[in-house]
């Protein structure tokens, strides 16, 4: 499938060479921009093959990105000033940022699902996502990888450039005095930085994230006698009942209604022609 710059770039790009086992669909993140710090590593809940669309192999994929901004003004002292004291100060400045990002892969192979409301639950039901819900007071996002793209071989390129700049001047020629003087100064900075990898093996290209939020529930309590209550997922303490937020889990409440777009993170992406 043939790929195009447009505004919202769902495939995010990392910038970790993570093999596909460290980054699989279903993955929750605290952060749609770190695919490192996964809540539910090792106990992702299972996908049935039934659900994952997989898209035809694309034998090379490449692409060009690069962006540049800048400003610059100039001001100076206005005609009047100048009749009345012969000055002419003047000040300018000026800035401009560049990057470029490419790269080019052979093998792409993509797969993403559509998660549905029973299986964001049952992913929920983690100890560690669990506890972060609890820690951030249920008021948290968090983003499940609803997409992953593998490259058989992979080379990266990434630059960015930065130049500052300034200068100031000033005429002096008092009105009657025949004398004339002038100075300028200006001032520049300059820097540049590049970055190449290049991968042999299989790689993750790119991933694609789902925000989610949740709600919070009362957890199941049935008291049948006295030592025995109705199994829930986590065993309820002797006192726990008794605190709101203990007895409370996290249950889904929404998707938003598109995939996070990189630029919304500060990373470099892109999207296919169909969206």
């Amino acid at each position: 499938m043939p790929f195009g710059n447009k505004d919202k770039k769902y495939w995010i790009i990392p910038q970790e060479s993570l093999a596909p086992e460290h980054l699989g669909l279903g993955s929750i993140l605290k952060r749609p921009n770190d695919p490192i710090d996964i809540l539910n590593r090792g106990a992702i809940e299972p996908l049935s093959e039934s659900e994952i669309i997989r898209e035809r192999e694309q034998v090379t994929k490449s692409l060009d990105n690069a962006v540049s901004s800048g400003f610059g003004s100039k001001l100076g002292a206005s005609s009047v000033l100048a009749a009345v004291v012969g000055a002419s100060p003047s000040l300018e400045g000026s800035w401009k940022n560049a990057t470029s990002v490419s790269f080019q892969a052979t093998g792409v192979r993509a797969q993403h699902f559509v998660p549905e409301a029973d299986y964001v639950n049952r992913a929920l039901r983690t100890k560690r996502v669990d506890l972060f819900v609890r820690r951030s007071f249920f008021t948290a996002p968090v983003y499940m990888v609803v997409g992953i793209a593998i490259a058989q071989t992979l080379k990266r390129e990434s630059a960015i450039s930065s130049e500052r700049g300034a200068g100031a001047g000033v005429g002096l020629g008092p009105p009657g005095t025949g004398v004339e003087v002038s100075a300028e100064f200006s001032a520049n900075n300059e820097s540049k930085s590049s970055n190449t990898d290049s991968v042999e093996n299989e790689v993750i290209l790119a991933y694609r994230v789902r925000r989610f939020r949740y709600s919070k529930r009362k957890d199941e309590f049935v008291k049948r006698d006295e030592d025995e209550t109705k199994p829930a997922h986590y065993t309820l303490g002797e006192d726990e009942d008794e605190d709101e937020e203990e007895g409370q889990i996290p249950v889904f409440s929404f998707f938003e209604e598109d995939d996070i777009a990189a630029q919304d993170i500060g990373m470099e992406g892109f999207v296919d022609s169909s969206q």
